[in-house]
């Protein structure tokens, strides 16, 4: 993640939720955790002629690979991260609720 800009290699600056989501969820994390997407926020990320509603997904769905689970059950920080911090049951933070991304 280039923090200046707020884009990866795989992700172009954008005010899109999936990007809005990934970067709390990164800005949260203390070190790299490598996550398969899959879905609209997927393909809002992956293509740069994505249709627009694509953009405007309220989650990102993702994929825990098997050999990944021995090392990430042992990780808390992967967990705690998007550890609902505003009370409601289904955002990652105050920050992606005062945006809206999270349903009360």
């Amino acid at each position: 993640m280039d923090k200046a800009t707020g884009t990866t290699a795989f992700m172009r600056p954008t005010n899109d939720n999936p990007t809005e989501v990934l970067l709390a969820l990164d800005r949260e994390l203390d070190h790299e955790v490598n996550l398969v997407l899959y879905g609209r926020a997927a393909l809002c990320l992956g293509f740069s002629d994505a249709p627009v509603e694509f953009g405007t997904t309220q989650d990102v769905d993702g994929i825990i690979r098997l050999s990944q689970l021995p090392v990430l059950m042992e990780d808390n920080g992967f967990w705690e991260a998007p550890s609902n911090r505003c009370g409601c049951r289904t955002c990652m933070n105050s920050e992606t609720h005062s945006k809206g991304l999270c349903r009360v």
